[in-house]
């Protein structure tokens, strides 16, 4: 009789576990895409310098601005998280790097573009500590967590490596 209590049998167990499985996809997701931005503008650099113009050294921040708007607001994003809420935060996080994306699709010139970039970059960083507490909170300690880690670690690495392709693919296609 203990048995049937302790086991996860119940509907709106099945539906919290599909729910976490959904959430786990989307934390998933929002890291792979913010290091594709990190590896994809690498790569295109060099046919921006030509399309539009823009000087090399000017260039270089473009990429850089992101990458290390990206690493400082690791921190002050976790710590915004603790007081504000995790959720909170991750959605702010996602909304400004969105908002920042479009307005970079608009940039018609080398500062406007870095400025751009690393205002995304902002975004990114208050994004991924947000997304990792959610899923350190959601998932119990044990295997079922491990596993989850994994993936979301495992997203970075796809992350990086399709930045890359993409960069490639739209660099000699567009």
């Amino acid at each position: 009789m203990a048995d049937s209590i302790v086991k996860p049998t119940l509907p709106w167990y099945r539906r919290l576990n599909q729910m976490k499985g959904l959430m786990l996809v989307i934390v998933s997701c929002a890291q792979m895409l913010d290091l594709i931005n990190v590896t994809s503008v690498i790569i295109i650099l060099p046919k921006i310098m030509i399309d539009v113009g823009y000087e090399f050294d000017k260039l270089q921040w473009v990429s850089s601005a992101y990458a290390l708007a990206y690493g400082a607001f690791l921190l002050l994003g976790g710590r915004l998280g603790d007081i504000f809420g995790h959720r909170n935060i991750y959605l702010f996080g996602v909304t400004w790097f969105s908002i920042w994306a479009v307005i970079n699709g608009f940039a018609k010139d080398p500062v406007m573009m870095s400025v751009g970039r690393a205002l995304q970059g902002v975004g990114a960083g208050f994004t991924i500590p947000s997304a990792l507490a959610i899923l350190t909170t959601s998932y119990p300690e044990g295997p079922e967590r491990h596993k989850a880690l994994s993936i979301f670690g495992g997203t970075a690495a796809v992350g990086s490596v399709l930045g890359v392709l993409l960069g490639g693919i739209l660099g000699s296609t567009v």
